[in-house]
């Protein structure tokens, strides 16, 4: 394999278990905030199906990269909320962890609502290219 490959194989490692992470932390977080939009904007059925979308396509993307270590018959390397993009969005702007985040306050607040889909978007300005 050589050193080129070598390195090529570590960094796909590196790359597909940090998207693993993200893609498996944004799409259970996103059951969170569909709740939350769900009761916040009961009656706005494009916002929900636009939501719900995106959720499904998170866990799709999860699904996609898990096959990829299962046919290689590999696991991912561990990592944490270090690697994680939303993890550091959420932190930087609630000053607490997702898992911290209380959702029935953001949902009671329209201003903490608003923020939380901003970060949201800004996770995935990338896909709106």
């Amino acid at each position: 394999m050589g050193m080129l490959g070598a390195f090529r194989s570590r960094f796909l490692d590196v790359l597909a278990s940090i998207y693993i992470y993200n893609e498996h932390r944004g799409y259970t977080s996103l059951d969170r905030v569909l709740e939350a939009v769900r009761a916040r904007c009961p009656d706005e059925a494009d916002f929900i199906a636009a939501v719900e979308k995106h959720r499904a396509d998170e866990h799709k993307h999860y699904r996609m990269f898990r096959r990829w270590f299962e046919l290689r018959g590999t696991m991912p390397l561990k990592v944490d909320r270090t690697c994680g993009h939303i993890d550091h969005f959420i932190e930087l702007v609630f000053g607490c962890t997702i898992d911290e985040l209380d959702s029935g306050a953001i949902i009671a607040n329209a201003g903490e609502f608003e923020k939380l889909c901003r970060v949201i978007m800004l996770t995935e300005q990338r896909g709106m290219h």
